[in-house]
C-alpha cells in the first residue's frame, strides 16, 4: 500500500471538532493528505477516536463518525487487522516498553509495517518514535 496515508485517532478527533485545538492545522494538512494517495485505518482506531468523540464531544458526534466511514462517505478505508497484526503488536510492545504505546498505536504500527505503508496523518509522537523495518515514515503534518 504504497500510496496510502494511514489515518491515527487523532486526526479524526482534530477534523471532526471543530474546536480541536488542532482542528485548524488538521484541515491545512487534509489538504496535502488528498494529494497523496488512499485513505487507511484500522477498525481499533475507529472505535477509539468515536468512542472518545461520544465521550468527551456528544454521542452524535461519534455516530457521525462512524457512518461517514463505514459508508465509504469519508473516503478512508478500514484495514482488516489479523492474528499475525495482534502478535506483533504484542512483540512491539514489549521491545517499547519504556514508552507505554497504547495498545492501539501498537496494532497500527503493526499493520502499519506488515503492509509498508509510508506516510501517516498523525498528532501522536509516538509514531516518530517507533523504527518501522521498512524505513522512515512521513507524519503529516
Amino acid at each position: 500500500m504504497k500510496n496510502a496515508v494511514f489515518f491515527d485517532t487523532g486526526a479524526f478527533l482534530a477534523l471532526v471538532n471543530n474546536v480541536d485545538q488542532l482542528h485548524e492545522q488538521a484541515k491545512a494538512a487534509l489538504e496535502e493528505v488528498e494529494c497523496l494517495g488512499s485513505r487507511v485505518t484500522t477498525p481499533f482506531v475507529l472505535v477509539e477516536a468515536c468512542t472518545y468523540l461520544q465521550r468527551r464531544v456528544n454521542a452524535e458526534a461519534g455516530r457521525r463518525l462512524w457512518e461517514s466511514i463505514v459508508s465509504g462517505e469519508a473516503q478512508v478505508k478500514l484495514l482488516p487487522v489479523d492474528e499475525r497484526d495482534l502478535v506483533r503488536a504484542h512483540q512491539i510492545a514489549a521491545q517499547y516498553a519504556d514508552q507505554a504505546f497504547s495498545w492501539v498505536d501498537c496494532t497500527s504500527f503493526a499493520c502499519i509495517e506488515r503492509l509498508k505503508i509510508s506516510r501517516v496523518f498523525s498528532f501522536d509522537k509516538d509514531f516518530l518514535i517507533f523504527k518501522f523495518s521498512h524505513g522512515p515514515l512521513h507524519r503529516i503534518p
